[in-house]
């Protein structure tokens, strides 16, 4: 059996017996754990165990997070789709592109600091991302558009940013760095890579915050006469479109946030290298 066979045999199992508990544990739909495993496969695959456990710090810090005054977040409106159990489409906009640049890297064996950069900064801004949702809700105070900083918006409101979320992202992206670092996924060069990863995923967060802002779809509840990113609301009721691109779902946002992420750490490893 082939290495590549083998650790492809290895995520599958591994992934697939997360996905179960996960899915019982209601940190994730049935469709989530379909996505998980096939993005964990995929990942333990091409990237190996160490691969594999960055996208693990991802994963389970995320999960945890979502729990942390879960009752205080569904108070306030925002568990309806940015907490609790993850669907297919989550798992795949915030892992997808990760997953993509392993496979990827099979045609580019002699440049793994480069893949290895991008790797990382997709799943360091899906946890940027992630992190600056869970904690900033929380925020004692209201946070404010990105686009527009005078404005007020409400708790999970797309575009928000609040001085909590601002440091949770930069927090959550220097601990998946830092994971990746401690690995040896980033090789000969940690502190250039890990600077990369960090300033890509904090640079890829606040895109996501602007496109959630500007051309992510909104819709409204009639009968609850709240906005939501939801065609059905909680309630059952069937939405209208507010504003904003149907297709640029908030899942269709994370997938471009992490690509975009990734392409400025690529970049920004090859600038590094050519200044220092």
């Amino acid at each position: 059996m082939s290495q590549l066979l083998l650790n492809l045999t290895i995520g599958f199992a591994i992934s697939a017996i997360l996905a179960f508990v996960s899915v019982r544990g209601r940190s994730l739909t049935f469709g989530g754990g379909l996505g998980a495993v096939v993005i964990g496969t995929a990942i333990y695959g091409y990237a190996g165990w160490t691969g594999y456990v960055v996208l693990l710090s991802f994963f389970f810090s995320s999960t945890v997070l979502t729990k942390v005054r879960y009752s205080t977040k569904a108070a306030k409106g925002v568990s309806e789709l940015k907490a609790g159990a993850r669907s297919i489409w989550q798992t795949t906009g915030q892992g997808g592109v990760a997953a993509i640049l392993t496979g990827i890297a099979l045609f580019f064996p002699r440049e793994p600091a480069l893949v290895a950069a991008g790797f990382v900064g997709a799943l360091a801004e899906a946890n940027a991302d992630t992190w600056a949702v869970e904690v900033g809700v929380l925020s004692k105070r209201y946070p404010r558009l990105i686009t527009k900083f005078s404005k007020e918006v409400l708790p999970g409101t797309s575009g928000g940013i609040s001085s909590l979320g601002e440091f949770s992202a930069v927090a959550g992206s220097v601990f998946v760095a830092l994971v990746a670092g401690v690995l040896g996924v980033f090789g000969s060069a940690p502190l250039l890579l890990f600077a990369a990863t960090v300033i890509a995923a904090v640079v890829g967060e606040h895109v996501d915050s602007v496109l959630g802002a500007t051309v992510q779809a909104v819709y409204h509840c009639p009968r609850c006469e709240k906005e939501t990113e939801r065609k059905v609301h909680r309630c059952g009721t069937h939405t209208k479109h507010l504003r904003g691109f149907e297709a640029m779902t908030n899942e269709a946002v994370n997938f471009v946030s992490t690509a975009i992420a990734a392409a400025i750490a690529v970049g920004l490893t090859l600038v590094f290298y050519l200044v220092l």
